[in-house]
């Protein structure tokens, strides 16, 4: 199985702790946030570990992959308005290393406490793509979000970033792919290229997808109230 982690973003939104610095190299407790991932994607067995980011900041990354075993990617964006898009990021990274196998999706931005050995399992145990989901409990966090239903472990709703949302169960950003999924997310990203929500919200409606729910935290470092959480937190 390959991890790839999402890093191509431009955090326009933290600006300007972002200016010149990725957001998944930001520190939290002295330790940047790629490296909580990394840790957490070690419980697991991993043949590769693919950091996919923009021609911005792609010696940012070189330099902090120096003596880690990591393959980073330029996905070749320049600027928030010429980026290639999260999914676009996603499937440029698996045509380069021609990936045909199960993979782990994580986004550079996201901490969480919770193992990823226990929906790793189940994923393989039911041979079904599976989402990994938080209760967030807190309606204006939920809208900033992608939202699910689930029923019987199985995702039945899914909303990305709702005006109303119809819970407060979100997406965490971390998603076990089948390699049967890999044309459907070629097929996606011919007209849409940002937003894993996204291609959740179309995915559960052409194949079943499991819904797993931790109870332990996940932050989306989306803002500079979510990073100073984080920060105190963990």
């Amino acid at each position: 199985m390959k991890a790839i982690i999402l890093a191509g973003g431009f955090a326009t939104r933290l600006y300007p702790i972002t200016l010149n610095t990725p957001k998944p190299l930001l520190e939290v407790k002295n330790k940047p946030i790629i490296d909580w991932i990394i840790e957490k994607i070690k419980e697991l067995s991993i043949d590769q570990i693919i950091v996919v980011t923009n021609h911005t900041f792609y010696n940012k990354f070189v330099e902090w992959g120096r003596n880690k075993k990591v393959t980073i990617i330029d996905d070749g964006g320049n600027s928030e308005s010429l980026k290639r898009g999260a999914m676009g990021g996603l499937f440029f990274a698996i045509d380069k290393e021609k990936i045909n196998e199960d993979f782990l999706v994580i986004s550079g931005d996201s901490l969480f406490k919770f193992s990823l050995v226990e929906p790793y399992n189940l994923f393989k145990k039911e041979d079904k793509d599976l989402a990994v989901f938080y209760d967030v409990k807190n309606i204006k966090e939920a809208k900033r979000l992608g939202v699910a239903l689930i029923k019987n472990n199985l995702l039945i709703d899914f909303q990305e970033k709702p005006d109303e949302p119809k819970s407060t169960l979100c997406f965490t950003t971390v998603c076990f792919h089948k390699k049967e999924t890999i044309p459907y997310l070629k097929e996606f990203v011919k007209t849409h290229l940002d937003q894993p929500g996204r291609f959740l919200q179309y995915l559960y409606q052409k194949v079943p997808v499991l819904g797993f729910v931790t109870k332990k935290e996940y932050v989306d470092i989306g803002t500079i109230e979510a990073l100073e959480r984080a920060k105190k937190d963990f």
